[in-house]
């Protein structure tokens, strides 16, 4: 049906306006965006991109329909998971890096069940993919199930107190031998502070001897000797909490996102809560870190000390 009539100053004569059409004329950053989270858009040639109010619609229920159909299959998983219930929680640390997450573990009739993070600790609940797996790390193929002692050439199983008596049968004959500093203790940076307190004082005032060393000498000695220059002792004079107040964080030589998932998940709410913050990460790769930073510097590999010397 023809609109009504207008005048036109070209022609000079009366001509049917062309009617208004009902449609919605998407540009092509649009289309790329609704072909890329709709496969029925996808599929429609460039000719056809002159869609309807209708049309539209349909799309959008289209979507909305695969989202429930995702929504319902997750809820269907989280059913099939076994439940924790009845189980008996204890409280752990995850050692899967050096951020010492707290954990709870679940206990069921001598099987852990369930791992997750503790509210209370440092990182307030918040665990990544490598700790909710610690419940596997018992059950693993190949997992040593009891010391190992060496037997005519084979290493075959032994009790605790087998193993024990021979490693201090050892140590006392090799002292007798050959001295005090003939035995060694050799750490690592994964000990409790009370498991490398109590080795310190077995070796230095029990045996005698100073032969106490471990991994972090080498992992960390130049950054112990960086921050002794810098701050005066050879550790960070900080703690976790001090995240939530501040206002600039600069991430350097590391990845949180990545290799410490519930540090950088701090950082995030602490942004989230305070839009002034701002995460500088200097990474000469494009890290996912670097992604979710506000500046990411990229600096020629190398040439790292001429950033830091310009900034001091």
């Amino acid at each position: 049906m023809a609109g009504p009539l207008l005048p036109r100053a070209d022609a000079g004569r009366e001509v049917p306006e062309e009617p208004l059409r009902d449609e919605l004329f998407l540009d092509k950053r649009t289309r790329q965006a609704v072909q890329a989270v709709n496969p029925i858009a996808r599929a429609m040639s460039e000719s056809e991109w002159d869609l309807s109010r209708r049309d539209l619609l349909w799309m959008v229920a289209g979507v909305a329909g695969a989202n429930f159909l995702g929504a319902a299959a997750w809820g269907g998983l989280e059913l099939m998971v076994k439940s924790s219930g009845g189980a008996v929680w204890h409280k752990s640390v995850c050692r899967f890096c050096g951020t010492g997450c707290g954990i709870q573990v679940a206990m069921n009739g001598g099987r852990i069940t369930d791992v997750r993070g503790d509210e209370l600790a440092h990182n307030k609940g918040v665990i990544c993919v490598k700790g909710s797996m610690v419940r596997a790390l018992p059950y693993v193929k190949g997992r040593l199930l009891t010391p190992k002692i060496r037997k005519n050439g084979q290493m075959v199983d032994a009790s605790w107190d087998e193993a024990m008596s021979l490693v201090a049968e050892t140590f006392k004959r090799t002292i007798a031998e050959s001295g005090r500093d003939a035995v060694a203790f050799y750490g690592s940076g994964q000990l409790f502070t009370e498991e490398s307190y109590t080795a310190n004082k077995l070796f230095k005032a029990g045996i005698g001897t100073n032969n106490v060393d471990g991994n972090p000498r080498l992992c960390m000695a130049s950054a112990a000797s960086g921050y002794t220059s810098v701050y005066g002792k050879d550790e960070p004079p900080g703690s976790y909490e001090d995240a939530d107040y501040a206002t600039f964080f600069f991430i350097m030589g590391a990845n949180p996102f990545e290799c410490h998932p519930p540090i950088f998940e701090r950082i995030r709410r602490r942004r989230a809560d305070n839009p002034s913050v701002r995460i500088v990460c200097v990474d000469p790769r494009r890290t996912l870190t670097a992604e979710r930073s506000d500046v990411h510097l990229a600096p020629v590999p190398g040439t790292d000390l001429l950033l830091l010397n310009s900034m001091a």
